[in-house]
């Protein structure tokens, strides 16, 4: 849904790409083992290409080509995360793997997990909430195992940037919807192109580079 060839990269023969996975600890107990190695199955996989391949590799080439210094150095969390997150949502609803419910399934419940990791931030530092009732966001909204929960909790209290997935995905959305609205008949890939030209800024700052005058809620 873009025209990558309107855009100079280098050639896959100069690059490698890996994906790395949690080894499993051997001190774990079997019931650890068996949630960790449940977070590996195909459509969680598939979904993880999506984000991982389509959504940073893309993002990150493309980056290179950004007009100025800034923009290319920018790294808004917001851009990098909710691009990526937006990937795989767009790529679905577009109809990629069509008639896989198992990976749409999977991609939805990894937008809920960002959801809950954006909650658990704001309540863990800004609501005065305990590590256990961020634990309990995990497990009771997102339907983590406990052990995965906790972790995701203790990741949110060491790192309150954990929001910027859900709230760029959200930010992104909103942006192509109004772009859209302001550009009657563009094609989605229209609106990717725009995106996709002035580097990594947060997708907030952007909506006064892709709508001039706007004065809508960027969110």
């Amino acid at each position: 849904h873009r025209d990558l060839h309107s855009f100079p990269t280098r050639r896959s023969s100069d690059l490698e790409a890996y994906l790395y996975v949690d080894p499993i600890d051997k001190s774990w107990p079997d019931r650890r083992k068996q949630e960790h190695l449940r977070t590996f199955n195909r459509p969680v996989m598939a979904r993880t290409m999506l984000h991982e391949a389509l959504g940073h590799y893309v993002q990150g080439e493309l980056d290179r080509q950004a007009p100025t210094t800034m923009q290319k150095v920018a790294m808004s969390p917001l851009f990098i995360e909710g691009w990526a997150g937006y990937v795989e949502e767009m790529l679905l609803a577009e109809g990629w793997l069509p008639g896989d419910a198992k990976v749409r399934v999977a991609a939805a419940r990894a937008t809920v997990l960002r959801a809950a990791r954006l909650v658990a931030a704001v309540r863990l530092h800004a609501l005065g909430a305990k590590l256990d009732d961020a634990v309990k966001v995990f497990t009771d909204e997102a339907g983590l195992d406990d052990a995965q929960a906790r972790r995701e909790a203790e990741r949110a209290a060491i790192d309150p940037m954990v929001l910027a997935d859900a709230l760029g995905r959200i930010a992104i959305v909103k942006l192509r919807d109004d772009w859209r609205a302001a550009h009657a008949g563009a094609p989605l890939g229209a609106f990717h192109d725009a995106l996709l030209r002035h580097g990594t800024p947060s997708p907030i700052l952007l909506r006064k580079v892709l709508l001039p005058g706007d004065t809508g809620s960027p969110l």
